[in-house]
């Protein structure tokens, strides 16, 4: 839950949508900066949550114009589906319809084209309907095993995770998923324990690579990444929630946007950092 002393209610009632992004995000920023570095996962579920008020927040100004009959899933998908927010990543959301009508394509472009100027913002929204899930590839699909309902129906919700099972093809899926990783192998290949640089979400033993093998085990009955982390070691959970809140300190740290690579680099310069600001136990992982 988002710590007792922000009220996010009160907030967008008293700021709207602008002062709210400043004002809560500035308290997350505020904690990950400080000695409370005990679980990412916990900063990061906070991040999350004060971007889950602010979207449906601004979703429901414009759902009341959708059709009672319309079914639909406004749905977080990635990082954004999983909880797992940091300071530079995207707010992915999807807009699944039973069908194409003027109410819900004018609910889509309302939003695309107002709520992603807003500060501290930067995502999309992908409209589609049922019948685009199996021309979904690869990338997608890895994108919507995280999928989160935020608004909609909780039935057509179901809908599309069946549909979604059904038209996945699971090997297909894991060889494009080995595939990236022998890309990923390539382009940033020093590893965890290198002193020099390490790119905390793509670097060999980084966060990309901790979540491939959660999409790998979760896709053949498309289980979330949440669901399949129950299965995990609680010594794997925390290292991982480690590394989260380690990539969330170094996106405040190069205070770059958008989203980019080079903003999960940890160099050496930024190991003495650290280690100056959390204590001599910094980077022992």
């Amino acid at each position: 839950m988002v710590d007792e002393q922000l009220d996010l209610g009160a907030l967008l009632k008293s700021k709207g949508i602008r002062g709210t992004l400043e004002d809560a995000l500035a308290h997350n920023d505020a904690r990950i900066l400080s000695r409370d570095f005990s679980t990412g996962f916990e900063l990061a579920r906070q991040r999350t949550e004060i971007i889950d008020a602010v979207v449906l927040y601004f979703f429901s100004q414009f759902s009341k114009n959708i059709s009672k009959e319309q079914d639909f899933v406004l749905g977080a998908v990635g990082g954004y589906g999983r909880m797992e927010l940091v300071p530079n990543s995207d707010v992915d959301l999807v807009l699944i319809a039973n069908s194409i009508t003027p109410q819900i394509q004018e609910v889509s472009s309302a939003f695309i084209r107002e709520f992603f100027y807003y500060p501290k913002i930067n995502g999309y929204l992908i409209f589609n309907t049922l019948d685009d899930i199996p021309q979904f590839g690869i990338e997608r699909i890895a994108a919507m095993l995280d999928l989160r309902l935020l608004a909609g129906s909780k039935k057509f919700y179901r809908r599309v995770k069946q549909q979604l099972r059904r038209h996945t093809d699971s090997l297909e899926f894991v060889l494009g998923m080995l595939s990236e990783l022998e890309s990923q192998h390539k382009k940033y290949y020093p590893g965890v324990f290198d002193a020099r640089s390490f790119n905390v979400k793509y670097g060999i033993g980084g966060l990309r690579h901790f979540h491939i093998g959660i999409w790998i085990d979760g896709i053949q009955r498309f289980t979330p990444s949440v669901e399949v982390y129950t299965k995990i070691s609680p010594d794997v959970i925390e290292a991982v929630g480690y590394m989260l809140g380690l990539r969330m300190w170094l996106n405040l740290r190069k205070g770059a946007r958008p989203a980019l690579p080079a903003n999960d680099e940890l160099t050496y310069e930024d190991r003495i950092a650290f280690r100056r600001a959390f204590g001599n136990e910094g980077l022992e992982i």
